[in-house]
Parts: structure tokens; C-alpha cells; sequence
């Protein structure tokens, strides 16, 4: 009994043995792998349910469930969520099981259809995969309106799409309409600045874009950028839609034969004229008085005795470039180092008819001392007299560009100037020569002055301001001012060469740099060769702005003026700009053709 049960166990025992080697060969080899779940879901929710039907005629519920094949997600549904025409209170959307309730608070308008456009706000539970522009459609009436037309809204100036913006139908034809009331029909843009209303009824409609900053689909805020077509359109039952506008085109709904509408339009911010007021005043240094208007003046407001102190002039008005805020400099040292000073001032105001009429009123200036820490205002040694000081905008020891003057600036104005107490040299193998300079004011910042010269390419410049040089409005002067200066190398810019034709009429020609910021402009009245030279490396655009009124400037539009933005044309390239290197272009400039360079869009 023993021997038969020994050998059997040994006969195992043996056998273990010999398949351990492959038992431990296999744990080595074997990799634990996490199992997986198959290729990545891309498919979006589908709609498998919706009560009312989609689509029903004579609608009366107030409740509408939509269900789909899987679990959903709702994403930002209150500010994507289209309905039109719009309800004074928007639908509420909730989520239950596989499906969406939507409940109804409005009373329906009569024989009106109805559309609830969800955009992308409805995305799968997992993947977040987007159900795009799901509409849910209905009509109170018999019939459901079937009309469409489409779009685009890009911006004036730059001509980039505009998104999230609204394109609405008024049923309303008066001017008035968009800031009155809510439109009939309303749309949203894409991405691509691209909108499209669909089941529009047969009538006539003013077309008006919103940039809704309250979202209450009104032109009710300054700051709403708006769009609108010139003229009516009108969308007949029958036959041919026909939009009674130029600024139109006729796209083919895919095999339906139905022409559809195309518009195009710009939005802008409006300038609107607001009546003119002081809005703020102050005193932040004791020898200046800061008076901030609502809007730029071309008239300098007068002013009278201040109490206990003499005449009127004891100042000297400064407006800064955009003529909205108004300096006075005391001239007066009692006047000056008083803590109080009340002002009566006589400023061209607007009543509320628009009429312009002169206001007087009592300003209050109270400066408080800094203190020793304090380091403005510190007094000249000797006069007692706020000192005096010269700047260099133009950082000393930088480089300097080949087409660019050395800018300095005085911190309090500037009444006389000395050229003989100003010094230009160059170094040439270590030797100084002098260099002759033009010494300008700016026109913009009257306290700011321009030393141009014939710069030499890799030389250094010395630039030495003597006192004496600039005399400030207090009749004191400013400390010595030793600069320098090293040129940029030739070969590091580029030239460019623009042979420009087709303009009528004044036009004016800007480069742009990457930013979209104006690095350059010139305004010509005909066909024109200009010239760009000492360009930095890099990409600039050109951009053409028809400039209708000749005032040198891209004016935006008005609405109830019925003026539409100036026109703009853009170079249809972007161009690369390359160390020493020269570029010749053509250009044909068409106020027709709105083209920006593909490497420009945002």
C-alpha cells in the first residue's frame, strides 16, 4: 500500500519539477494589461423621442419632452438656447433620465411658428460629443412658415467674423424698432460670424445685428456694437424670395430650387454725441489743477478770480492729445502753496436739446503735502520753486532706430527753448564731430521735443543738454542731461515698396503690425508710389481706409443717421518684412473686394 502510494506522489513531485522552469519563464514574460473598452465614442446624442412631435402645427402645450438614445449633459443651455421669436421669459430646460423637459411660461403669439434652436448645448454624458444646431419647431397656427434667409456679421474695420452676436427681424419698419421692442425673428452667430433664421412668414423685415450686453434684445447701452441693412427685405409667399436691398446675394437651398437671401453686414460701436460736463477734478501735484470733461472741447474754458488772490492769469492751460482733460499750471507761488483753491470756470456745456451753452461752476483744488518721503514737487534750491526736470523718452544707452528722432520731455511745460545749449556729436575713431540736428515741438504733447539728425548706420551719438537749454513756464531750468546713443546696422531693416492704385477721392494707407497696431499711415487723394523704409523683421498688413470725409481718420457709422462705417480694403497678402531686403507691391485698392490676408484671421 505504501509503495503504490509513494510512487505516484514522487511521479508528481517529478513532474512539478520539471514544468517550474516554464511557470517562472511565463510570470517574467507576462504584462498585467488593463482591459480596455473599445475605440473612443465620437457620436453624438440622437433624438429618438419628442412629444409634441417636432415639427406640429396648432401647438398649445406648455410642456415638450425630447429624449434621446443615451444620458446627456446640458452645457451653458441659458445663453445658447435661440428661441424665436423670443419669449419675455426664456424656457426653462431640465434634464430627466435620457431626455430634456422644456417648460413654457410665455403665451404663444397666434398663428406664429415657433423655433428653439440648442446650438451645441446639448453634448453625450461621456465623451461630451455635440448634438450641433438640434431645433425643436413648432406653430400655433395651421401651417408652419418655411421662409430663411442667411449671413454673415463681420467687424467694420478689421473685417473678422463677429461671434455670438444676434441677426433679428422687426416686423416693426419704424427706425425706432430696435430700441423699443424685442425683434419678431432673432438668429446667433457661429465662430464664422455666420447666422441663419429659418421659418420666417412672408412679409417685410428690417434686418439689425446686436452685440446684446444686458441680453435683453435691445439697442439700449452706448457700448453695444451694432450692425444694420440700408434698406427693407422683402420675402413674398410665392416664388422667388426677393430682398428689396444691394448689399445682398442668392444662395440655392440644396435641392428644394428655393433662393435664399445672403446678407453681409458690419457692426461698429456708434460715437454717440453726449452732452459735455466735467466729470471729474483734482490737484496732484500743488502746481497743477486737473479738470477731466466728458467728451473732447475745442473751446478752452475761462476762468475767473479765485477768492482772495489776483487775476485770472495766474495759470496756463495745457489740454492733454485728446483734448478731454484740461491742465492749469499756477503760476502764482502764494496761490501755489495754498492748500485750498476754489475756481469759478466757464466751460461750453450741452443742454438737453443739444444746444451748446456756456456753464459756470465752482471747482474745489485741495493738495495735501507728501511729506519728506515724498520726492514730486521737490523744490529748486534757492527759489523754493517746484523743480524743473528733463527726461529722455528715448532710453539713454539704447539703441536707436536709423528713421527715428531722440525724444525728451519736460515735466512741467516748456515757454523757451536755447539750441545753442544742445550738442550733437558722432564717434568716429575715437574722435567727436559735431552733427547738425533738428530740434522740433510735438504737435500732439506740446511738453515733448523731437532731436532729429541724418543718423549714420552702427555710430555712436552723444547728445548734451546743457541748463539753459529749456526753460520751464516758471522761468527755472533743469539739470544737465548727457545722453548716448548707438545706430542699428542698415542691413537689419527691410524697405518696402508700394505701387498703389484705384483711389478716388481721399484715401488713407496704414501698415499694421502683428497686433493689428497702426505702425505706419499715409493719407493720399491719387494713384501713389510710397515708400516704407527701416522696417523692423517681421510681418506687417495693409490695410486701406476710404476716408469719405477727408479727416484723416476711419469714422464709424450712425444709425438713425443711416451712415454706414467708412469702407476698408485690406493688401489680400500678409507680408514678410526681412533684413536687408527690398519689396515692391502692387496694389489695387477696390472698396468693393473685403478681403483679409488668411494669416490675419484670428
Amino acid at each position: 500500500m505504501q509503495e503504490c502510494f509513494v510512487k505516484p506522489v514522487i511521479r508528481q513531485l517529478m513532474l512539478l519539477l520539471c514544468l517550474l522552469p516554464l511557470v517562472i519563464n511565463f510570470n517574467r514574460c507576462a504584462k498585467v494589461v488593463a482591459p480596455t473598452g473599445g475605440d473612443k465614442d465620437t457620436i453624438p446624442p440622437v433624438v429618438t423621442s419628442c412629444s409634441p412631435p417636432n415639427y406640429s402645427t396648432e401647438f398649445s402645450s406648455q410642456v415638450i419632452d425630447i429624449g434621446f438614445d443615451e444620458f446627456i449633459q446640458l452645457r451653458d443651455v441659458n445663453q445658447k438656447l435661440i428661441v424665436s421669436p423670443p419669449m419675455k421669459q426664456k424656457p426653462d430646460v431640465q434634464i430627466r433620465g435620457k431626455g430634456i423637459r422644456i417648460r413654457i411660461h410665455d403665451e404663444l403669439l397666434p398663428n406664429s411658428t415657433y423655433t428653439l434652436n440648442f446650438n451645441d448645448a446639448i453634448v453625450d454624458n461621456n465623451e461630451g460629443n455635440p448634438l450641433e444646431g438640434f431645433e425643436y419647431v413648432f406653430s400655433t397656427g395651421r401651417e408652419l412658415d418655411s421662409l430663411q434667409i442667411r449671413g454673415t456679421l463681420v467687424n467694420a474695420l478689421t473685417l473678422q467674423p463677429e461671434e455670438g452676436v444676434y441677426a433679428m427681424l422687426y416686423m416693426n419698419l419704424r427706425d425706432s424698432a430696435p430700441y423699443l421692442q424685442v425683434p419678431y425673428y432673432v438668429g446667433k452667430t457661429n465662430k464664422n460670424g455666420e447666422f441663419t433664421i429659418s421659418h420666417i412668414r412672408a412679409d417685410t423685415f428690417r434686418l439689425f445685428a446686436l452685440k446684446d450686453m444686458n441680453m435683453n434684445y435691445l439697442f439700449d447701452q452706448a457700448n453695444e456694437a451694432i450692425g444694420f441693412l440700408d434698406s427693407l427685405i422683402v420675402l413674398p409667399a410665392e416664388g422667388d424670395i426677393r430682398p428689396d436691398t444691394l448689399a445682398s446675394d442668392l444662395g440655392m437651398i440644396g435641392g428644394a430650387g428655393i433662393r435664399v437671401p445672403f446678407f453681409r453686414l458690419k457692426m461698429f460701436t456708434e460715437e454717440r454725441e453726449t452732452g459735455q460736463y466735467i466729470s471729474s477734478s483734482s490737484r496732484d501735484i500743488k502746481n497743477r489743477l486737473m479738470i477731466v470733461f466728458g467728451a473732447p472741447s475745442d473751446s478752452l474754458p475761462r476762468w475767473g478770480e479765485v477768492p482772495g488772490y489776483i487775476a485770472p492769469g495766474d495759470f496756463l492751460a495745457e489740454w492733454n492729445p485728446r483734448k478731454d482733460t484740461l491742465f492749469l499750471w499756477i503760476r502764482d507761488s502764494l496761490l501755489m502753496n495754498s492748500e485750498m483753491i476754489r475756481l469759478p470756470l466757464e466751460y461750453l456745456a450741452t443742454d438737453s436739446t443739444g444746444e451748446n451753452l456756456w456753464v459756470t461752476d465752482t471747482l474745489s483744488f485741495r493738495y495735501a503735502s507728501p511729506g519728506r518721503a515724498g520726492r514730486d514737487n521737490l523744490p529748486d534750491e534757492g527759489s523754493g520753486l517746484p523743480a524743473f526736470a528733463l527726461t529722455p523718452v528715448t532710453r539713454n544707452k539704447s539703441q536707436l532706430d536709423l528713421n527715428r528722432p531722440v525724444v525728451l520731455e519736460g515735466n512741467f511745460p516748456v515757454t523757451a527753448t536755447d539750441t545753442s545749449r544742445i550738442s550733437l556729436k558722432m564717434e568716429i575713431d575715437s574722435l567727436q564731430q559735431d552733427v547738425p540736428y533738428t530740434l522740433t515741438r510735438d504737435s500732439l504733447r506740446t511738453r515733448r521735443f523731437l532731436v532729429t539728425a541724418a543718423w549714420e548706420p552702427e555710430t555712436k551719438y552723444r547728445l548734451n543738454v546743457l541748463p539753459g537749454a529749456f526753460t520751464g513756464y516758471l522761468g527755472n531750468s533743469h539739470d544737465t542731461l548727457k545722453l548716448e546713443y548707438t545706430t542699428r546696422k542698415a542691413d537689419y531693416y527691410g524697405n518696402l515698396y508700394l505701387n498703389v492704385t484705384g483711389v478716388e477721392g481721399q484715401v488713407i494707407v496704414q501698415m499694421l503690425g502683428s497686433s493689428e497696431e497702426v505702425l505706419q499711415e499715409k493719407a493720399i487723394a491719387s494713384d501713389t508710389y510710397l515708400e516704407f523704409e527701416y522696417l523692423h523683421p517681421g510681418k506687417v498688413i495693409f490695410r486701406a481706409i476710404d476716408d469719405r470725409n477727408g479727416n484723416g481718420e476711419w469714422d464709424t457709422g450712425h444709425y438713425l443717421q443711416k451712415i454706414q462705417p467708412e469702407r476698408v480694403h485690406y493688401y489680400p497678402e500678409e507680408v514678410n518684412v526681412r533684413a536687408n531686403w527690398d519689396i515692391e507691391l502692387n496694389w489695387d485698392i477696390d472698396f468693393e473686394v473685403e478681403t483679409v490676408p488668411a494669416q490675419a484671421v484670428r
